[in-house]
Order: structure tokens, then sequence, then C-alpha cells
């Protein structure tokens, strides 16, 4: 008799017992938060970075250069900066056959050094499969500033790109850039002065110092 009443017991206590063990479990993993680290952290730290330069849109004259920027990134996302660009130019094939055949000498645009500020958005973070390049980020950039050109002097810029980060450690990294400054150039007709916009197509490959170098993770604040 007292082994079918502890076997009636059993089975009426113990599901309630199961369920209020669950619901106590259930409630502590809901007070466990768990947070991935990224391995490479930005927010207030400083960018030094130098490049080289090349246009994608030579026309009749090239143009390749060499420069520095500097960035401040407000948080992982958003970062804020200026660059500095001096060129150099180079004539083309194109150049060469317009004077070589119709012995005419065409105003062309001859950049000097462009300087801007920047606005950076850094969308995309990434991870490859090797190891001594292991990670990536992604930017989108405005920004405007001015240029200095051979035929209208000095001139308000503005340009758009996108850039790539490959972080070779914590506070070192490749940069790529691709961007389109545009800017309005006057040209002398005779007596007369014509304004037309124009656009440079730039390529960059750089490389950039982080300031500190490294980094520490702080707690999370509940």
């Amino acid at each position: 008799m007292r082994f079918v009443t502890a076997f009636l017991a059993s089975v009426i206590f113990l599901p309630a017992a199961l369920s209020a063990q669950e619901g106590l479990e259930e409630e502590y993993h809901k007070n466990i938060k768990v947070f991935q680290a990224k391995p490479i952290l930005k927010k207030e730290r400083v960018q030094l970075g130098v490049f080289g330069a090349a246009s994608t849109n030579p026309g009749m004259m090239g143009h390749a250069g060499f420069g520095g920027e500097v960035d401040y990134h407000i948080s992982e996302l958003l970062a804020v900066g200026l660059q500095f660009t001096q060129f150099m130019m180079f004539p083309t094939d194109l150049k060469d056959e317009v004077e070589g055949t119709f012995g005419v000498f065409p105003e062309r645009t001859e950049l000097g050094y462009a300087g801007s500020a920047r606005f950076w958005f850094t969308p995309l973070f990434g991870k490859f499969g090797v190891s001594f390049l292991p990670y990536w980020d992604a930017s989108v950039f405005v920004g405007g500033g001015m240029v200095r050109s051979k035929a209208s002097d000095f001139t308000a810029a503005g340009e758009a790109g996108v850039g790539l980060r490959f972080y070779l450690t914590k506070g070192l990294a490749l940069t790529t850039e691709l961007s389109d400054m545009v800017y309005r150039e006057n040209f002398a007709f005779g007596t007369k002065d014509e304004s037309q916009f124009m656009q440079n197509w730039m390529v960059r490959l750089g490389l950039s110092l982080y300031i500190p170098y490294s980094f520490s993770y702080s707690e999370v604040e509940q």
C-alpha cells in the first residue's frame, strides 16, 4: 500500500516539480548575456595614413599623386577626417594624337593639389579565412574642400567614394579607396572664358597607423 501511495504521489507532484525547475532555469538563463568581442575596435582612435593615387579617367592629362590623411573615429561606424593630395601630371596618348594630327593645343585640366574634409560611415565588417590578413571593413564617405588647378587657381570641390581596410595588426591596416572628385574648371577660349564641371576618378592604396596602437574592452553596463 505504501508503494502504491508513493507511486501516485510521484505521478502527481513530479511534473509540477520539474516544471518549477524548468521555470527557474529559464529565468536564470534570461539574465545571462553573451557579447561576442570584436577583434578590432576603432572608437575614439586616431587613424594616420599615407597613400599613393592614380587617375582612372586620364583624358589628355593623366594624374598620379601621393598624400596623407588623419581621421578620428567617433564610433565603430562613424568617423571624420582631413585628407591632402599632391598631384603629378603626365601627357597621355590622346594629347599627343590631337596635337600631332590637328596641330592644335586644346585646354586641359592640370591639377596641383587638393584638400578636403570627409565624413565616413562604415557599415560592413568581416573576416577572411587566412591568418596573415584576417579582418576587413568597408566604408563610404562624402567630403568637400578645395582643389588647385593650373587653369582656375583655387576652386571648390566635392567628392564621394568607397574604401576598404585590411587589418594587418590591431593598429596597422592596408587601405584602398575609389573616389570621384567633382570641381568647376575655367577654360580660356580667345577672349572668352568657359566654365565646365570636371570629374576626377582616383584609386588609392595606402597604409594606416592607429593611435593608440592597441585597445582594451570595458565592462558592459547593465
